[in-house]
């Protein structure tokens, strides 16, 4: 009978991984769609310098410390994307464009990004982004918990009676 219930709890914890790694991404998708909404900045205009860079600031924070989810379009002098020669800054309002002109031209740019959800909380978003790590953190911890409770059971150690 112990080693039954101990195969049935091990039988739960694999169904329980599966269903958890199949669901992941779209638990994932769900979640950043529920604590970001699109903003657009257009018009941002910067000077590049004689390095070829330029820094810019847009309106609010991008919830990415990447140009992830994030596109940089130059609309003036030229029409070029330079989301991949864009850094975000540490506070994620500030942005790095390199690969511009060195001679100091005008540039203006139009950025579509990320920002954190208007009706969401700053806690809430971060509870929101560490929920995927704290969904696997738990699975581990249960299963952990399983496999020293079937262990127990199957080496003769104490059983609750009822």
């Amino acid at each position: 009978m112990k080693y039954a219930s101990s195969a049935a709890g091990i039988l739960v914890l694999g169904i329980g991984l599966i269903a958890l790694l199949v669901m992941l991404p779209e638990i994932i998708s769900l979640n950043e769609t529920a604590r970001t909404q699109p903003a657009q900045d257009v018009g941002i205009g910067c000077t590049s310098d004689t390095s070829g860079a330029c820094t810019t600031t847009i309106s609010s924070a991008h919830e990415y410390s990447t140009p992830a989810f994030m596109t940089v379009t130059e609309t003036s002098p030229g029409s070029v994307d330079r989301t991949a020669s864009t850094t975000v800054g540490a506070t994620r309002v500030t942005l790095a464009i390199t690969g511009l002109n060195t001679t100091p031209t005008a540039y203006t740019f139009t950025v579509d990004y990320m920002e954190r959800h208007a009706l969401l909380s700053e806690g809430a978003n971060e509870f929101l982004q560490r929920l995927p790590l704290i969904l696997v953190i738990g699975l581990m911890a249960t299963g952990v918990g399983g496999a020293i409770a079937a262990w127990a059971t199957i080496k003769g150690g104490r059983r609750s009676k009822r």
